[in-house]
């Protein structure tokens, strides 16, 4: 019995022996990885991962208009725009951004726009813009904004062919999901235009905002579902 105790004491103390090194190896580690990660931080530009995780910001429209905004030519210098006639009275009047006469305009600067649920809503009331819902089908099939297409991010991640085979048919996109702190309407931005899709607008506020605002919604598995 003696020896049997004696030998347990042994071995507990052999593994608290070479815990100890170990524990200083992960120790050491930590305190590297944490001074080279400050460094990177306190660095022109910085780099490294910030000490708090903060939200995705990405630019507004406003933004986005003011930085691609070309300088004005003089008033001398200005052509006098055709006015388009059409035989279809349903067609929307284009200019050079595809958007319908009086809507904002969207620049192509090969990166997700933040737009608001004003703006939103006039793409939606012109039919210029197609309205993509990154949330899951449930989420979807309880209630979207009408017209938009179904794309969970997760399911485009897993079929990416499915991004590229999202036709707007010119038009811009404007991606939502579940507002708030929900950055899965970002995400598929940016994996949109990675496919080479142009004019990608985020609704931060999402179907949460839309519905508050008392605006169509719809319901159903299909874009076409019941309106209410």
């Amino acid at each position: 019995m003696a020896g049997d105790t004696t030998g347990r004491g042994a071995a507990a103390r052999d593994a608290e022996g070479l815990l100890r090194p170990v524990a200083v190896i992960v120790a050491v580690g930590i305190a590297l990885g944490l001074g080279f990660n400050a460094l990177g931080r306190a660095g022109k530009p910085p780099r490294g991962l910030p000490w708090i995780a903060a939200a995705t910001k990405i630019e507004s429209l406003e933004e986005a208009q003011a930085g691609a905004k070309p300088p004005a030519p003089s008033p001398a210098a200005q052509p006098v725009a055709a006015p388009q006639v059409s035989d279809d009275p349903l067609a929307i009047a284009t200019g050079s951004t595809g958007a319908g006469e009086g809507l904002p305009e969207i620049p192509d600067v090969g990166r997700p726009i933040e737009i608001k649920l004003s703006a939103a809503k006039k793409f939606f009331d012109a039919g210029a813009a197609l309205f993509v819902d990154a949330r899951e089908a449930s989420d979807y099939a309880a209630g979207h904004v009408p017209g938009a297409v179904n794309l969970p991010f997760d399911e485009s991640v897993t079929d990416p062919g499915r991004l590229e085979k999202l036709d707007g048919r010119g038009k811009p996109y404007i991606v939502y999901c579940g507002g708030g702190g929900c950055e899965v309407s970002i995400q598929m931005a940016g994996a949109l235009i990675q496919v080479g899709h142009k004019k990608v607008l985020v609704f931060e506020g999402g179907y949460p905002e839309w519905e508050t605002a008392k605006y169509p919604v719809a319901s159903g598995a299909e874009p076409g579902g019941a309106k209410r």
